[in-house]
């Protein structure tokens, strides 16, 4: 080391023998054990930060704080001869080992308020470009209480539903779907620009959204019957 290389002090402080017995989780990074970790934080500006550490009871845990503690689930719907039915889309989940049917949904985008992010993904997901949405009455929701983290005011995924004219809905052999245009509050969506999102929108009985395997899905159902059931001029 010369006079010019800067001096590099690392600082390595052991967790107490009452603290670290209180741990069930361990950090991994890189395959290599961490065994001196008292909090550690993975952030994205878009997504989220995740946490982990000891928890003010005292016992080692992780959250996850979404932009407004939660996105926003749309729930498409109609009223057809053979009852009410539920907009669901195809998509890839990974974590769910391929492709499911859910309620469009994401999350909120810096800046963005709740209805925002509802009518952002609603277009990107289906192709509706709307002016306003039904709000779903109720708390906004955590998805997980044990490790999402909702404890701002206002923070959870809030729901949204958007009743859809039958006239916008087809019959394609067994499966009802999006018309290939849609028209609604006066504007034009060009099939050409949603092709792909179009055609992966269907609707399903409300029974059968209930029981798919994607809980935001099953929550926004049974908000949407308690909605309607307050306000049945809606179907």
């Amino acid at each position: 080391m010369t006079a010019k290389d800067p001096i590099v002090t690392t600082l390595v402080t052991a967790i107490p023998d009452e603290e670290q017995s209180r741990r069930s989780w361990r950090v991994m990074l890189n395959g290599q054990m961490m065994d001196v970790v008292h909090r550690l934080s993975i952030f994205s500006e878009e997504f989220g930060t995740l946490v982990y550490g000891l928890t003010p009871d005292g016992y080692d845990s992780w959250s996850f704080h979404e932009p407004g503690g939660g996105g926003s689930v749309i729930l498409p719907f109609a009223q057809l001869d053979q009852g009410l039915v539920i907009g669901v889309v195809s998509q890839h989940r990974f974590n769910q080992g391929g492709e499911v049917l859910n309620a469009p949904r994401g999350f909120m985008k810096v800046g963005e308020l709740h209805h925002q992010a509802a009518q952002r993904e609603l277009r990107e997901e289906t192709g509706y470009l709307v002016d306003s949405l039904i709000s779903l009455d109720g708390e906004p929701a955590n998805p997980n209480s044990t490790f999402f983290d909702t404890t701002a005011p206002g923070d959870g995924v809030h729901f949204f539903a958007l009743r859809v004219p039958a006239e916008d809905i087809e019959q394609d052999g067994d499966v009802l779907r999006l018309r290939g245009a849609l028209v609604d509050l006066g504007k034009t969506v060009e099939a050409a620009q949603l092709s792909e999102r179009i055609g992966r929108t269907i609707f399903v009985p409300w029974r059968t959204a209930a029981r798919l395997g994607d809980m935001f899905t099953n929550a926004a159902v049974a908000r949407l019957l308690a909605h309607l059931e307050d306000t049945p001029q809606l179907v």
